[in-house]
């Protein structure tokens, strides 16, 4: 599939300028499979490898990768008092 839509931007010469992605649910996907969160992270950083070279292909100027974070109850920041 990706290489149909990168086939389709270099035909219709529509390229974005910027790309940006949202990361979310390595960890979570591995759970949901019964696997170890590291696997869910090795297939995160296999797709944000298939997106640099993908946008690198396609001649994008500008990919941004922003990670989420999801916060539980139990991992609220901690304010530091002075």
């Amino acid at each position: 599939m990706a290489d149909d839509l990168l086939d389709q931007i270099r035909i219709q010469g529509i390229v974005p300028a910027h790309v940006a992605v949202i990361m979310d649910g390595n960890g979570r996907c591995a759970r949901e499979r019964s696997l170890p969160r590291p696997l869910g992270h090795a297939a995160g950083m296999t797709a944000v490898r298939e997106a640099v070279e993908g946008c690198l292909d396609a001649g994008v100027g500008v990919l941004t990768l922003l990670p989420s974070v999801r916060r539980t109850g139990s991992a609220r920041p901690r304010r530091s008092r002075r």
